[in-house]
């Protein structure tokens, strides 16, 4: 319950410091203060995967358009009276032969 009261403690400080709570959240708020510190967490980790997701594309978007790497051009095809090609090797005979 050491986590359920500090959830109690950061409401009644942000009352203080941030002015009055709007009527419609005060349920869910006593909701947050007598939650278990378990569900808290899972929803917290939960909370933060789902804005890990989100940031880590938006960064992975702007890394790649920042260091993007062009391909090498394809090498240029041979044609069939150029020099450098080489003909095709022979055909293989089938192994086993007829005896």
């Amino acid at each position: 319950m050491l986590l359920g009261q500090s959830v109690a403690d950061a409401i009644e400080q942000a009352q203080e410091f941030g002015g009055e709570i709007p009527p419609e959240a005060e349920p869910f708020f006593d909701f947050l203060s007598s939650a278990s510190p378990t569900f808290l967490m899972v929803i917290s980790f939960f909370f933060v995967l789902l804005l890990a997701a989100v940031f880590s594309t938006i960064g992975g978007l702007i890394g790649g358009a920042l260091f993007k790497i062009d391909p090498p051009a394809p090498p240029a095809a041979a044609t069939p009276g150029d020099p450098g090609m080489s003909p095709p090797p022979p055909p293989t005979p089938p192994a086993g032969g007829s005896e």
